[in-house]
């Protein structure tokens, strides 16, 4: 049976999460897969780096560095801290998702530690901009200025949706509603 042109069967696999991934996919390929395939491949000759032509050296890098006490100590020392580190990290964040969700004394306070830096940032940040802006170009947060330029460009799209007809049709009000 032929289906419609543009049209799709019931439960068949849609191509729209490919055509979003497709330019992540080639971001990542040109910036992190070639790079890396080119830095292995030229790991395997003499190349400085200006010579035009490298040569093939083989492995004879690689026997060059473990014959170096001081590369190897590099590596053993690289080695043992990401080891370590990633295990600690690990530990440490099992141990307090556990504390933030286990019936202990003190969860609260645990809670309290784990998501302040959550909180206080866009705090901080807020005072910092209103301190640091002169008191006549400030706006309020409603101004029809402050797409002027003189306001913060990072608060546009939440001003916009508070101040803006949109919140109102979103709540229910009538989109005749003058702001």
């Amino acid at each position: 049976m032929a289906t419609k042109l543009g049209s799709r069967r019931r439960g068949g696999p849609s191509t729209a999460p490919w055509r979003f991934l497709a330019p992540a996919l080639a971001f990542f390929v040109f910036v992190v897969v070639v790079p890396s395939v080119q830095g292995a491949g030229y790991a395997f000759t003499d190349w400085d780096g200006i010579t035009p032509a490298p040569g093939f050296a083989g492995l004879d890098n690689f026997r060059t560095l473990l014959d170096d006490e001081t590369a190897r100590l590099a590596l053993v020392n690289t080695l043992l801290a990401a080891v370590g580190i990633t295990v600690v990290q690990n530990v440490i964040g099992l141990l307090l998702a556990l504390g933030v969700h286990a019936r202990i004394r003190s969860r609260t306070v645990l809670r309290v530690f784990f998501f302040a830096p959550a909180v206080i940032t866009p705090v901080v940040t807020a005072y910092c901009g209103s301190t640091s802006t002169p008191r006549k170009a400030r706006l309020t947060p409603c101004s029809p200025r402050w797409a002027s330029g003189t306001g913060s460009r990072t608060g546009s799209v939440t001003r916009t949706w508070r101040c803006g007809r949109w919140s109102r049709w979103s709540s229910g009000s009538s989109p005749a509603t003058r702001w």
